[in-house]
């Protein structure tokens, strides 16, 4: 009888134990780098005119990092965070001084990097692709806050004798934070019961303002001063291709 109650205890033991390795994991995260590709006016190199000022980005490269929670084994939660780096293209900046200054070449320059960093929360789908779902498709939608700096350009050019010349010093601007969203769906694998390999493609989407004034001194003196006050708009675009791992639990 002892023995036959400690069979059946031990049996009860195991069955919880396979139940509980049977249930999905509530947690999972993720983490994903890769190019970032900048479109839209982040990517244009000249000026129309607008206060939309062009970003002259090229492509980047770009880190992801999420903390997602099941409600249900389709839909969940997530909380993500991300960090991307799109430099400058100098030549694109030479060649619109080059025009804009009549006679004038640019002979050094230093322009430094786009830097932007976002925070967002969010909802995800899941569709299995398989029968048992080693393969699923995850649909993600957030919004949140992003933060970037206008990037510090110095440059200097002459004419061919180097008696004129022009340039600009400009330090970076830090930009207040601003609303951002992405939509990304990403393929995920699952190489063991916890951990899972991703492909990952997402649009990004921002836009940061800078507002500023300036004094404009009449000539000849006498006449009225006048204040005019200047709101650029900074738009960012990207659409971001990322590969990664991710973990259950």
């Amino acid at each position: 009888m002892k023995k036959t109650s400690t069979l059946l205890t031990g049996f009860l033991f195991l069955s919880i134990i396979l139940q509980a390795q049977k249930k999905q994991s509530k947690f999972f995260t993720q983490l994903a780098v890769g190019p970032s590709f900048p479109i839209g006016r982040f990517a244009e190199t000249s000026y129309k005119g607008e206060n939309e000022v062009p970003g002259f980005a090229k492509t980047g490269i770009g880190a992801h990092l999420s903390l997602g929670y099941y409600l249900n084994k389709s839909f969940g939660l997530l909380l993500s965070s991300g960090y991307t780096i799109h430099e400058q293209d100098e030549q694109a900046y030479r060649d619109y001084f080059n025009g804009f200054f009549s006679g004038i070449t640019v002979r050094q320059m230093e322009a430094k990097s786009w830097k932007t960093a976002k925070v967002m929360a969010g909802g995800f789908l899941v569709t299995p692709l398989t029968s048992e779902s080693e393969l699923v498709l995850r649909t993600k939608l957030t919004a949140g806050l992003a933060k970037t700096a206008v990037p510090k350009i110095w440059w200097w050019g002459a004419d061919q004798s180097g008696m004129s010349t022009a340039g600009a010093n400009n330090e970076k601007v830090p930009l207040p934070w601003s609303f951002c969203y992405q939509v990304s769906a990403a393929l995920e694998y699952k190489v063991s019961r916890n951990w899972h390999v991703l492909l990952d493609i997402s649009s990004f989407n921002t836009k940061a303002t800078n507002e500023f004034s300036y004094t404009i001194i009449p000539n000849p003196p006498g006449g009225p001063v006048q204040m005019v006050t200047v709101k650029n708009k900074y738009k960012q675009a990207t659409v971001n291709v990322m590969a990664g791992i991710g973990v259950s639990f």
